[in-house]
């Protein structure tokens, strides 16, 4: 094995391939993330965004016909709605990442998201059925 040795410390460093080889060659592995994720990420906080700004604006136009809420007293409850839906993530983490560990937080909120979306299928089957 050929040795050269490095300006800097005066170490051995092999030049011989060994060294030269990328991390996600070893093991046949390639390495996970990066910036292959990053499309999908992107593509998930452009819909997150699209939803909840029409998801906000529905809200003051429903407390504006409904309740009769004065237009910017409905604004600012809805600012406050939007703000709380950008804090919960983080808030969110810090629980998941403190207490409980990724995983029981992921199985948890999996179950409520299905008992919710299940709530939501009888209660239009039970419309209909009226």
């Amino acid at each position: 094995m050929e040795e050269e040795r490095s300006r800097a410390g005066g170490a051995a460093v092999a030049v011989d391939g060994e060294s030269l080889r990328r991390p996600e060659e070893e093991g046949g592995r390639r390495k996970k993330g990066g910036w292959i994720t990053f499309p999908f990420m992107a593509v998930s906080l452009l819909a997150f965004g699209l939803s909840s700004a029409g998801a906000m604006g529905n809200l003051v136009v429903y407390l504006v016909k409904e309740y009769h809420v004065p237009s910017v007293d409905a604004a600012q409850i809805s600012t406050i709605v939007s703000g709380c839906i950008s804090v919960a993530p983080v808030a969110g983490a810090i629980v998941a990442d403190a207490f409980f560990g990724c995983f029981p937080v992921v199985a948890v909120a999996m179950v409520f998201s299905v008992l919710v979306s299940a709530h939501h299928v009888f209660d239009v089957l039970s419309c209909r059925a009226s």
